[in-house]
């Protein structure tokens, strides 16, 4: 569920900066262009009713809702792709995920936390302190 409203509001975005560019002109932010989107994806959807009421147009309102369809499972199937490979490459729900679940005994807390290291090899033996140093 997450992704598909996520790849909604990614397309609606996508779709409203193209929208806004050509009838405003400058770069929109993006609350901005996420409005402009929708209000365009509707616009299609009202105007497939719209063609669908009036005698003779009927195959017109048919054809734009079915325009509206696809760019809707369009958008949605893009921006959710978005979704999991901005996750994929940035790790942010596992890594929230790592620090709030229970631990238990034995288990390490996080993924991301190097293994224990080995022990330190044992010293070379000291000489006998009762000989004297040996000379070069």
């Amino acid at each position: 569920m997450v992704a598909a409203f996520w790849g909604a509001v990614v397309g609606f975005t996508l779709i409203g900066r193209q929208v806004h560019g050509r009838l405003r002109g400058p770069v929109p932010s993006l609350a901005v262009a996420a409005i402009w989107g929708v209000l365009a994806v509707q616009a299609l959807r009202i105007g497939a009713e719209l063609f669908h009421v009036l005698p003779f147009f009927g195959f017109v309102g048919g054809l734009v809702k079915v325009v509206y369809i696809v760019a809707s499972i369009v958008l949605f199937t893009l921006g959710a792709g978005a979704l999991v490979l901005s996750e994929y490459r940035k790790r942010t729900i596992q890594d929230w995920w790592n620090r709030i679940r229970p631990t238990t005994p034995g288990m390490r807390s996080h993924a991301h936390e190097a293994p224990p290291s080995p022990p330190a090899p044992p010293a070379p033996p000291a000489p006998p302190s009762g000989d004297p140093p040996a000379a070069i």
